[in-house]
């Protein structure tokens, strides 16, 4: 089994968010959600084998004004412009239209009901078969966060930084056994306020947690939860980045 990821987005309203993501964007959600009956705190949002996850945030999803630029998730579908026509006769909200992107993508970006912003593209360099979805992780320094997943985690980043002209580096996509994060700048603080202690940004499904987690604790990474079989029927734990994302991989079921 190939690792694959999905993103978690923080939602003040998980049913709310479980009814957009159905009517608007065509996802399912065959699970249903998980929490008390007053108040669900998780969902997983599926739409042709890839998944997005919604996880309650009870304070504010966005605290500061966003950059023009800030992304939340990035999926990879075959046709950007079908898909945008679709989406936009659902009534989402999208803009701009689908656009030829520097660094080889064509993509389209819409806003959920959350203020998410969920850049849909295409690799123009390779044929897509499938769907395929990524975290965008926001950092204050790409260069040094991709450092850290690739010495530390494991990960490869084949592409190189993105650097504009005269410019930092704003972006890296980082991949694991198939499984890719992109790592973007985010010049204001990541975090705002002090995080619950539920709060997730990446959930990467692995062949063996057990072994990674043995891989990353003799690493010096910081574990906020060891492997542990959870309710929802995956064995799971969760890491800490430098940059503060929490990341949780779990063996598929």
């Amino acid at each position: 089994m190939a690792w694959r990821a999905a993103p978690v987005l923080g939602v003040r309203d998980v049913p709310a968010a479980v009814e957009h993501y159905q009517s608007m964007l065509g996802f399912e959600c065959p699970g249903g959600m998980y929490g008390p009956e007053n108040e669900r705190v998780y969902a997983v949002m599926r739409r042709d084998g890839i998944e997005v996850h919604l996880q309650i945030r009870r304070r504010n999803v966005w605290a500061a004004a966003r950059g023009s630029y800030e992304r939340s998730a990035y999926l990879y579908c075959p046709d950007v412009d079908s898909l945008h026509e679709a989406l936009r006769s659902a009534g989402a909200l999208v803009a701009p239209p689908p656009t030829d992107m520097p660094y080889g993508n064509r993509e389209v970006v819409l806003s959920d009901q959350d203020g998410h912003r969920l850049a849909f593209g295409v690799d123009l360099g390779r044929a897509e078969s499938a769907w395929e979805t990524a975290p965008v992780l926001g950092c204050r320094d790409v260069e040094a966060a991709m450092s850290w997943f690739v010495d530390t985690l494991g990960f490869s980043c084949p592409g190189g930084l993105f650097t504009p002209p005269d410019h930092e580096p704003v972006y890296a996509i980082v991949f694991r056994e198939g499984a890719g994060v992109h790592l973007q700048i985010r010049r204001r603080p990541v975090f705002l306020a002090e995080r619950q202690a539920h709060e997730g940004d990446a959930y990467l499904f692995v062949t063996d947690p057990d072994a990674l987690h043995e891989e990353y604790a003799a690493k010096g990474v910081t574990i906020i939860r060891p492997p542990q079989d959870e309710p929802y029927g995956l064995r799971d734990f969760t890491i800490e980045a430098p940059t503060g994302h929490r990341l949780t991989f779990a063996r598929d079921s």
